[in-house]
């Protein structure tokens, strides 16, 4: 919503399930990096990526 606020037109939101360096113990190590472990992973994002711009 702060972007929005700020003016900013929202083009794409992503989340992603892998992070290159294990951020919690919890995590398991899978091909990409580490990820939440299969019963988390589509509960809790690792990463967002959003794309906007000032129109």
């Amino acid at each position: 919503m702060s972007l929005i606020t700020a003016g900013l037109q929202i083009l794409h939101v992503d989340e992603g399930i892998t992070l290159p360096w294990r951020f919690s113990p919890r995590m398991v190590e899978v091909p990409d990096g580490f990820a939440w472990s299969e019963a988390e992973r589509s509960l809790v994002p690792c990463t967002y990526t959003i794309i906007a711009r000032k129109p």
